[in-house]
């Protein structure tokens, strides 16, 4: 099976190394550039160009996007589909993911749905189908683009209440953010701690009186916390 990835952003830059390195030939296709010959033709392109560039792939081929919150019907396609990794991807500048385990959405006309197991199969990924796709992309995104956003506020917070950057506060902070976000996948709600969940409403306080630009996020993730824990 041969795939062309429609577009060279990140995901399609990064899935022009995995593919390969799981025994899949894939051809990167930049934008302006022809379709090549291909089994498979997975567009990784912004959502509006979608259906623009599945209108050029042959109605005899499979072709996949990797848009989170749309369906298939976008690509109005007869052999269109969707697959959709449930991971980030940085580029390969910065890193690979590793996705062993890592969810996948599946949907689209049954052959397109074939053809997405298999290539979601031999990245390491487990297949999720019959899911609602905006509901998806936005749990996504809540638990990507949102994490990382705090994560990076928390780390300037402490920058700014110490005079050395060494160590660095990303590092420092990043074994707390981890080891929180496995004990709340275990154990829900009972593992979220801080002043927030035990209602020390002196000690929020005292973080609000220090905080800047990252206030009205912290009151509104104290008053969330303050509900799931019942306070």
């Amino acid at each position: 099976m041969h795939v062309a990835l429609i577009g060279a952003g990140r995901l399609g830059r990064s899935l022009a190394v995995l593919l390969p390195a799981a025994g899949i030939p894939a051809t990167l296709v930049r934008r302006g550039e022809p379709l090549p010959e291909a089994d498979v033709y997975w567009l990784v392109v912004r959502d509006a160009a979608l259906p623009e560039v599945a209108a050029r792939v042959p109605h005899d081929r499979i072709v996949l996007h990797a848009a989170g919150a749309l369906g298939p019907e976008v690509l109005h396609h007869p052999l269109g589909g969707v697959l959709h990794p449930l991971m980030t991807f940085p580029g390969p500048e910065l890193g690979l993911p590793n996705l062993a385990g890592v969810g996948a959405r599946v949907d689209g006309a049954e052959p397109a749905r074939a053809v997405a197991r298999v290539l979601a199969g031999a990245l390491g990924m487990v297949c999720v189908e019959d899911v609602d796709p905006v509901a998806w992309h936005a749990a996504a995104s809540m638990v990507s683009g949102h994490i990382a956003a705090l994560f990076l506020d928390a780390v300037a917070v402490l920058d700014r209440g110490r005079s050395s950057v060494d160590p660095p506060a990303a590092e420092l902070l990043l074994p707390l953010a981890l080891e929180s976000l496995v004990r709340a996948a275990a154990h829900g709600g009972a593992a979220i701690t801080g002043p927030a969940a035990r209602g020390d409403v002196a000690t929020v306080a005292l973080h609000l009186g220090r905080l800047q630009g990252e206030s009205e996020v912290y009151r509104a993730l104290d008053k969330r916390i303050r509900e799931r824990c019942g306070r």
